[in-house]
């Protein structure tokens, strides 16, 4: 197991104490369609709001008060996940959050404030900007950093757009294909699709080969969409299932009640995910089965170092 040896060291670490529980709870906000991805950082609740409002089209760090707090940098030691619980309580009958896909991500980068109505123009990026904010070095060449669009405002949908980015290599200039806009969308979703506005994807891809992103140069919407959206400079972790709604309702007589989701890293068999030093924590996710909003979030995320 990465990290650890033996059973005995995981036990050691533990009585040792090296080992802690943190929790978070997050409130979507506005109604999502059936299968659309939404960033739960620009969610309400603990940790505040990732609004992203930083000046117009300039690299910004995200910083870590917007992330799920787990405790100070261990260097030279390593951190790792050791258990994630999650429960998720719908906030209506109309609301649905059973089949979740949620995806724990590192928020690194963003560049916001994009114009989603000024089609066929170049939006450069840090224009007059003497010294951009880089990409945080945690993950060395920034191999596996994808890049997504998240809207700050109500979208129309139905416009397209490219991004032009530097790629891992270091080279510049690198086009994405044309990417979709979904369906008209609440601030915080995320709004790329990929073939047609319905084939929705959470990352925007990039060119072929190339395996991550280490800048963004500039987006072009060649049809207006409506809104304002940043790009967003994420390093996926971990994949987690919601599998039942954890909630009654007191606005009927519906009720419902399901179990929290539970992944315990060494019962389970699975590699232990690293959480590097300065890692901004969050999750992005897709309900299969409805709206998610005013819905909640909430759970733990336990962590061991050795």
């Amino acid at each position: 197991m990465e990290g650890f040896k033996s059973i005995r060291e995981w036990v050691d670490s533990t009585s040792e104490g090296k080992c802690d529980i943190f929790q978070f709870r997050k409130m979507a906000g506005g109604a999502t369609i059936a299968g659309q991805w939404a960033d739960y950082t620009y969610a309400s609740g603990r940790p505040v709001s990732n609004f992203y409002a930083t000046a117009p089209l300039a690299s910004a760090l995200i910083g870590d008060d917007k992330g799920i707090y787990v405790g100070e940098n261990v260097f030279p030691l390593k951190k790792y996940i050791h258990r994630l619980t999650t429960m998720m309580g719908a906030g209506a009958t109309v609301t649905t959050c059973q089949n979740v896909q949620l995806l724990l991500c590192d928020f690194l980068l963003s560049y916001p404030f994009t114009d989603m109505d000024a089609g066929g123009e170049d939006q450069d990026m840090n224009v007059g900007v003497a010294s951009p904010v880089t990409l945080p070095n945690r993950y060395g060449n920034s191999i596996g950093v994808k890049m997504m669009l998240v809207a700050q405002g109500q979208t129309i949908g139905g416009g397209t757009f490219t991004i032009t980015y530097t790629n891992s290599d270091g080279t510049p200039g690198r086009v994405t294909p044309l990417h979709y806009c979904a369906a008209a969308q609440p601030a915080g979703s995320l709004v790329q699709s990929r073939v047609a506005a319905a084939g929705v994807n959470p990352f925007i891809t990039l060119q072929a080969g190339d395996k991550g992103v280490q800048s963004v140069q500039r987006i072009k919407y060649a049809l207006a969409n409506g809104g304002i959206a940043a790009i967003v400079l994420v390093k996926p972790l971990r994949n987690h299932i919601q599998m039942e709604e954890c909630r009654t309702t007191t606005t009927s007589t519906l009720y419902s009640v399901g179990s929290p989701s539970e992944t315990e890293m060494i019962t389970s068999g699975m590699n232990l995910t690293e959480i590097v030093d300065g890692a901004v924590l969050g999750f992005i996710g897709q309900t299969m089965a409805g709206s998610i909003a005013s819905s909640q979030l909430v759970g733990t995320i336990e962590t061991i170092w050795r």
